[in-house]
């Protein structure tokens, strides 16, 4: 969760939050995360 906070922006969180998400949002965009999701996509209880 602390590398997603790093990762995540000011503006995309209030974009995502303006499209319909809601609290806690982060701000991280899909291609930001990516490399998070082939660090653990075979890691089941991490995911």
């Amino acid at each position: 969760m602390d590398e997603l906070k790093l990762l995540g922006t000011e503006r995309t969180k209030k974009t995502y939050i303006k499209n319909g998400a809601q609290e806690p949002v982060f701000g991280v965009t899909i291609s930001a995360m990516n490399p998070i999701f082939k660090k653990i996509r075979y890691n089941q209880p991490l995911a």
